[in-house]
């Protein structure tokens, strides 16, 4: 079974590679269902410069558990704490490849959650009030991200096509403030 992963990771990124070389843009979509004249499809977007985010934050992810396992490896709780990061960079890798505005609400979700377990790891009163302030700060981003959602749906589309349309730069600067709270920037910095 390990080699058989070992073989599917090696194939998946010389496809990354052949698409960074050959400048491709590659979309693939599942559609999960049609509900009257909307279909809700998980698109995935590959091109050169989401390859090389991809390639840094999985960089930076093995940096990261390489460190953990021997800066906690006492802890009883490392699998745990090593599944969060895991879920966490998935999270990331679902923000990376998002060409959508849905799949970005669902990897958006996915980071702030993840983001909290981490903030409250080592569950004492500190902690659990930085979590606390995270998720408050989380939420105002979705409700901005929500709110893009909505402002998108009125245009047409959930799709970053925004060519076309006056309203889209409202969309932009509305999705710009969101990223401003997943980010803790000020005045999102209480934490």
């Amino acid at each position: 079974m390990g080699i058989l992963i070992i073989i599917l990771i090696f194939s998946i990124n010389l496809t990354f590679l052949r698409i960074y070389n050959q400048n491709l843009s590659i979309i693939i979509e599942w559609t999960l269902f049609n509900f009257n004249s909307q279909s809700f499809v998980v698109p995935i977007l590959l091109d050169k410069t989401r390859i090389i985010f991809r390639t840094t934050v999985i960089i930076i992810s093995f940096r990261v558990i390489i460190f953990t396992t021997s800066y906690i490896n006492s802890d009883p709780n490392l699998e745990y704490f090593t599944i969060i990061v895991i879920l966490f960079v998935a999270s990331i890798r679902l923000l990376i490849f998002s060409p959508n505005l849905i799949t970005l609400l669902l990897g958006w979700d996915g980071l702030g959650l993840t983001s909290y377990l981490l903030v409250i790891y080592y569950i004492n009163r500190k902690s659990l009030a930085a979590g606390i302030l995270t998720a408050l700060t989380n939420r105002i981003g979705d409700a901005l991200l929500i709110l893009a959602i909505s402002w998108a749906l009125i245009a047409g589309h959930w799709n970053f096509n925004f060519s076309g349309f006056e309203s889209n730069i409202i969309i932009v600067l509305i999705i710009i403030l969101a990223a401003i709270t997943k980010r803790a920037q000020i005045p999102f910095s209480a934490w």
